[in-house]
């Protein structure tokens, strides 16, 4: 698909593919292309790396405790550091639905994902919580055994 790469100046990237590809930016957005310092993967290693890794953006990762929470701090030397207006953001793991609704409800969470669609109408009522909705192209599927005696039956 990448035919050629080429760097004309330290912040240029040009790929050069060979045949057209609708999906390749969205292809560019996902984590399995996304660009890696070699020099700390090399002096790290990829399982150092996996947990702390060293990016280019705006912010940098002070803890990582896996399943629970990933903390971030500004990252000073950012090349658009005056632009930052955050000191870091914490992300926090909340699996249980009906916990975290509770939690951006009482003010404790600055912004949630994954809302219940029993809970939307609910939280857009509250006038403490600014619900947006977005368009999406989620699909939920529920499957049935058939093979099931209990379920076999129409």
């Amino acid at each position: 698909m990448v035919e050629s790469i080429e760097t004309p100046d330290e912040r240029t990237l040009v790929l050069t593919l060979s045949s057209p590809s609708v999906p390749f930016l969205s292809f560019l957005a996902l984590p399995p292309a996304s660009i890696v310092s070699k020099a700390a993967m090399e002096t790290m290693g990829e399982e150092a790396y996996a947990e702390k890794p060293v990016g280019s953006g705006a912010f940098t990762v002070a803890e990582w405790a896996r399943g629970e929470r990933v903390t971030l701090e500004r990252y000073p030397d950012f090349w658009e550091a005056d632009r930052v207006q955050l000191d870091g953001v914490e992300w926090v793991s909340v699996p249980d639905d009906n916990t975290r609704m509770l939690q951006i409800q009482a003010g404790e969470l600055d912004a949630v994902l994954f809302v219940p669609f029993s809970r939307v109408a609910q939280l857009e009522s509250d006038p403490n919580v600014n619900m947006v909705l977005e368009p999406s192209s989620r699909e939920d599927h529920l499957l049935l055994n058939h093979r099931s005696e209990a379920l076999a039956k129409k």
